[in-house]
Protein backbone atom coordinates (compact mmCIF):
# COMPACT_ATOMS: atom_id res chain seq x y z
CA UNK A 1 0.00 0.00 0.00
CA UNK A 2 2.76 2.01 0.68
CA UNK A 3 4.51 2.12 -2.40
CA UNK A 4 1.01 3.68 -4.01
CA UNK A 5 1.42 6.95 -2.05
CA UNK A 6 2.68 9.92 -4.15
CA UNK A 7 4.95 11.66 -1.33
CA UNK A 8 5.06 14.67 -3.45
CA UNK A 9 1.47 15.00 -3.05
CA UNK A 10 1.86 15.19 0.65
CA UNK A 11 4.60 18.06 0.62
CA UNK A 12 2.13 19.81 -1.65
CA UNK A 13 -0.57 19.47 1.22
CA UNK A 14 1.96 20.79 3.55
CA UNK A 15 2.37 23.95 1.29
CA UNK A 16 -1.51 24.11 0.83
CA UNK A 17 -2.05 23.89 4.49
CA UNK A 18 0.51 26.55 5.33
CA UNK A 19 -1.26 28.91 2.51
CA UNK A 20 -4.10 28.54 3.71
CA UNK A 21 -3.54 29.58 7.16
CA UNK A 22 -1.66 32.24 6.48
CA UNK A 23 -4.77 33.50 4.20
CA UNK A 24 -6.93 33.12 7.40
CA UNK A 25 -4.50 34.77 9.64
CA UNK A 26 -4.05 38.05 6.74
CA UNK A 27 -8.19 37.87 7.05
CA UNK A 28 -9.21 37.19 10.83
CA UNK A 29 -6.13 39.65 12.41
CA UNK A 30 -5.41 43.31 12.59
CA UNK A 31 -2.00 43.07 13.74
CA UNK A 32 0.18 40.01 13.03
CA UNK A 33 3.30 38.87 15.61
CA UNK A 34 6.10 36.91 13.17
CA UNK A 35 6.06 34.55 16.04
CA UNK A 36 2.75 33.73 15.93
CA UNK A 37 2.45 33.80 12.47
CA UNK A 38 5.16 31.61 11.35
CA UNK A 39 3.97 29.14 14.87
CA UNK A 40 0.00 29.31 12.98
CA UNK A 41 1.20 28.58 9.61
CA UNK A 42 3.54 25.44 10.89
CA UNK A 43 0.00 24.15 12.32
CA UNK A 44 -1.71 24.57 9.02
CA UNK A 45 1.07 22.87 7.09
CA UNK A 46 0.64 19.77 9.74
CA UNK A 47 -3.28 20.33 9.22
CA UNK A 48 -2.85 20.20 5.46
CA UNK A 49 -0.40 17.52 5.39
CA UNK A 50 -2.46 15.25 7.96
CA UNK A 51 -5.32 16.14 4.84
CA UNK A 52 -2.97 14.66 2.56
CA UNK A 53 -1.83 11.53 3.95
CA UNK A 54 -5.23 10.57 4.58
CA UNK A 55 -6.88 11.50 0.81
CA UNK A 56 -3.29 9.71 -0.07
CA UNK A 57 -4.11 6.57 2.20
CA UNK A 58 -7.79 6.58 1.06
CA UNK A 59 -7.08 6.76 -2.43
CA UNK A 60 -4.06 3.69 -1.97
CA UNK A 61 -7.09 1.99 -1.32
CA UNK A 62 -9.14 2.38 -4.76
CA UNK A 63 -9.60 -0.96 -6.99
CA UNK A 64 -7.36 -0.81 -9.92
CA UNK A 65 -10.19 -0.30 -12.17
CA UNK A 66 -10.40 3.05 -11.10
CA UNK A 67 -6.87 3.82 -11.85
CA UNK A 68 -7.52 6.35 -15.09
CA UNK A 69 -6.00 9.50 -14.38
CA UNK A 70 -9.02 11.70 -14.52
CA UNK A 71 -10.52 9.59 -11.39
CA UNK A 72 -8.09 9.53 -9.85
CA UNK A 73 -7.42 13.22 -9.58
CA UNK A 74 -11.00 13.40 -9.47
CA UNK A 75 -11.88 11.20 -6.69
CA UNK A 76 -8.57 12.61 -4.46
CA UNK A 77 -10.01 16.55 -5.32
CA UNK A 78 -13.35 15.35 -3.80
CA UNK A 79 -11.52 13.79 -0.91
CA UNK A 80 -9.10 16.52 -0.39
CA UNK A 81 -11.79 18.89 -0.61
CA UNK A 82 -14.13 17.05 2.25
CA UNK A 83 -11.42 17.03 4.24
CA UNK A 84 -10.55 20.21 3.58
CA UNK A 85 -14.23 21.44 4.62
CA UNK A 86 -15.04 19.15 7.18
CA UNK A 87 -11.52 20.42 9.25
CA UNK A 88 -12.81 24.16 8.93
CA UNK A 89 -16.44 23.17 10.58
CA UNK A 90 -14.67 21.85 13.23
CA UNK A 91 -12.33 24.86 13.57
CA UNK A 92 -15.32 26.88 13.73
CA UNK A 93 -16.67 24.98 16.60
CA UNK A 94 -13.85 25.09 18.33
CA UNK A 95 -12.95 28.91 18.23
CA UNK A 96 -14.09 30.85 21.40
CA UNK A 97 -15.61 33.79 19.69
CA UNK A 98 -18.21 33.74 17.44
CA UNK A 99 -17.43 34.64 13.94
CA UNK A 100 -20.19 35.97 11.60
CA UNK A 101 -21.35 33.94 9.19
CA UNK A 102 -20.05 36.34 6.50
CA UNK A 103 -16.60 35.64 7.34
CA UNK A 104 -16.73 31.96 7.48
CA UNK A 105 -18.19 31.89 4.09
CA UNK A 106 -15.22 33.83 3.08
CA UNK A 107 -13.04 31.71 4.82
CA UNK A 108 -14.51 28.66 3.54
CA UNK A 109 -14.02 30.14 0.25
CA UNK A 110 -10.81 31.06 0.14
CA UNK A 111 -9.74 27.00 1.39
CA UNK A 112 -11.70 25.54 -1.16
CA UNK A 113 -10.74 27.75 -3.62
CA UNK A 114 -7.10 27.44 -3.08
CA UNK A 115 -7.54 23.32 -2.62
CA UNK A 116 -9.39 23.21 -6.12
CA UNK A 117 -6.71 25.45 -7.83
CA UNK A 118 -3.87 22.94 -6.17
CA UNK A 119 -6.25 20.13 -7.41
CA UNK A 120 -6.20 21.64 -10.87
CA UNK A 121 -2.43 22.23 -11.09
CA UNK A 122 -1.33 19.22 -9.95
CA UNK A 123 -3.39 17.21 -12.75
CA UNK A 124 -2.19 20.04 -15.58
CA UNK A 125 1.17 19.09 -14.21
CA UNK A 126 0.92 15.44 -14.53
CA UNK A 127 -0.46 15.49 -18.19
CA UNK A 128 2.55 17.72 -18.82
CA UNK A 129 5.08 14.84 -17.52
CA UNK A 130 3.02 12.18 -19.45
CA UNK A 131 2.83 14.21 -22.51
CA UNK A 132 6.54 14.41 -22.10
CA UNK A 133 6.84 10.67 -21.80
CA UNK A 134 4.70 9.84 -24.61
CA UNK A 135 6.89 12.12 -26.85
CA UNK A 136 9.72 10.36 -25.09
CA UNK A 137 8.58 6.94 -25.98
CA UNK A 138 7.50 7.89 -29.30
CA UNK A 139 11.51 9.05 -30.22
CA UNK A 140 12.57 6.04 -28.72
CA UNK A 141 10.32 3.95 -31.27
CA UNK A 142 11.57 5.70 -34.44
Amino acid sequence: MLDKINYRSLVTSFGIGVAISCSFQLQLTESIEVKSFLMVAFAGGGIGFLIGAIAEIITAFLPVSLAKPKTYFLISGGIGLGLTIIVLMLSKLMLKESMDVDMFRTIVLIAVSIVAVANVLDFKHYKKANNHLEAYKRELAK
